[in-house]
């Protein structure tokens, strides 16, 4: 009924302020981890401008490994849900159909935890991480304590933690760029031809058209469809409809600002024309050209000289 389906989102919200020192601790960890690997990166490298930043690569890529290992499991034991068994039910999840280390809400809880470390650390290094990725951070997190507070599309968001399958090969990459970067374009430009960092270009093209065009496209269309069946009876429950369709909508935005993400990402790889690059030249950028020109021509001038 409407009231017990109220009542159990209600007692659901209390359980999640509940654990919300759980989620501050693991918040903590995921930085106390970020710190340990700064350091370990400050005693090899100890004048590297980028370390702090190839730190937070690494907390980022542990997660993503954790949550895809763990998000596979579960959906190997639930089924992908391409039928719509798990869409369109505005009542509670119930009896969580897995335990232990492939129960829903310990993923969950798990990604709470990384999703609030990736608000505070990205606010703090707000410089190098940009405004996309802190909103990303936000809304996500958002989502997740919706779906967590309430049970609604429980499946469908440990899909979407199944998708950090393409950062697992996105963030070693993004950590080489940083580690060459100090070494000018010409150092970039050269490491970027080698075999093995090709091959993460590809894993990550390959990853992000299989898990999140694909898979998720399909799921997703599953997902609406289903609602849209069910929307009558959904929209008829008290509160749970307005929960149910703002879950919808925080989980496709943080989905769709990732993805502006990877597009960039996915651009960045391919090879720039010098036209391409005179075209977003600023004059500072201009300045340094015409400087760099002019010491050419003098060298090519006293070389024929001498000659």
């Amino acid at each position: 009924s409407t009231q017990s389906t109220g009542e159990a989102s209600r007692s659901m919200w209390v359980a999640t302020m509940l654990h919300v020192p759980l989620f501050a601790g693991m918040s903590a960890c995921w930085l106390g981890l970020q710190h340990l690997l700064h350091q370990l990166l400050q005693y090899m490298f100890p004048s590297h401008p980028n370390n702090m930043v190839m730190a937070r690569c690494g907390v980022i890529w542990v997660h993503a490994v954790v949550a895809t290992v763990r998000s596979t499991g579960f959906l190997l034991q639930t089924g992908s849900g391409l039928s719509g068994e798990y869409d369109g039910d505005h009542h509670c999840w119930g009896p969580d159909p897995t335990q232990g280390l492939w129960s829903a809400n310990s993923i969950i809880e798990f990604s709470i935890g990384f999703a609030l470390y990736e608000v505070v650390s990205t606010v703090l290094h707000f410089k190098e991480e940009g405004s996309l990725l802190v909103l990303h951070g936000m809304i996500m997190l958002v989502a997740l304590v919706q779906v967590y507070s309430t049970g609604y599309q429980v499946h469908m968001m440990i899909v979407l933690l199944g998708c950090e399958a393409s950062t697992i090969f996105l963030k070693p990459r993004q950590a080489l760029l940083k580690y060459w970067q100090p070494g000018g374009k010409q150092v970039v430009q050269r490491n970027k031809q080698a075999p093995g960092f090709k091959a993460l270009n590809y894993a990550f093209g390959l990853t992000f058209l299989a898990v999140r065009v694909v898979w998720v496209g399909a799921r997703m269309v599953v997902h609406f469809r289903s609602l849209f069946l069910h929307a009558p009876v959904i929209m008829a429950s008290e509160c749970a409809g307005i929960v149910y369709w703002s879950s919808d909508v925080t989980m496709v935005a943080a989905q769709a600002l990732m993805h502006l993400f990877w597009a960039k990402a996915i651009v960045e790889m391919a090879p720039v024309s010098y036209t391409h690059l005179r075209a977003h030249e600023t004059p500072e950028h201009l300045v340094c050209r015409l400087l760099l020109e002019k010491k050419k021509k003098k060298c090519k001038m006293k070389y024929k000289v001498k000659q």
